[in-house]
């Protein structure tokens, strides 16, 4: 479950495939640059894993409602240029740029003051929970517990074997 209590990175580079918008909080509350060669978003949970994964409680709070539920129900990818538009990272640089780019915006924010940055982010944080973010993270854990206990999930994850996985994986990532 995402906890917005603890302290974590601010700022993170990522390359390849996002199969998954991840539940940890890697779409929410960190600045994200991004390369643009071959990099897209997707989140086929709903075609693969017949579950309610719990990257869905990400994805309405970064992308909208309507787009967060075509991704999740189509498992379309969405490419680097459309995540940075609809605001899943903050830059897209070229992949030898990518190291350079996110150093230097982890650097700038190293030069705010310490207190100011954590004040200002707990506020944002907090604005999110008046918005109903952590009700929102609570009722769909809920919702993704109870869908674990449906036939459906059952016969899916007593197919999976770690060979299914790795080659689910792999067929994201075409």
């Amino acid at each position: 479950m995402f906890l917005t209590g603890v302290k974590s990175l601010i700022c993170r580079s990522a390359t390849g495939a996002w199969a998954r918008l991840r539940s940890d909080g890697g779409l929410v509350g960190r600045f994200r640059c991004s390369r643009a060669a071959g990099e897209f978003f997707a989140d086929p949970v709903v075609h693969t894993v017949a579950t309610t994964g719990s990257e869905v409680m990400i994805a309405p709070w970064v992308l909208g409602f309507r787009k967060a539920k075509e991704m999740l129900f189509t498992g379309e990818r969405i490419s680097a240029r459309d995540g940075l538009m609809a605001g899943m990272v903050n830059r897209v640089v070229p992949r030898e740029k990518l190291e350079e780019e996110t150093l230097a915006m982890a650097n700038r924010i190293a030069k705010a003051p310490p207190f100011a940055i954590r004040m200002t982010k707990k506020s944002l944080n907090r604005g999110l929970d008046m918005m109903g973010f952590r009700a929102f993270l609570q009722a769909h854990h809920h919702t993704h517990l109870l869908a674990h206990q449906s036939a459906e999930t059952k016969r899916l994850f007593a197919t999976l074997n770690p060979e299914n996985v790795v080659q689910i994986a792999k067929d994201q990532q075409k």
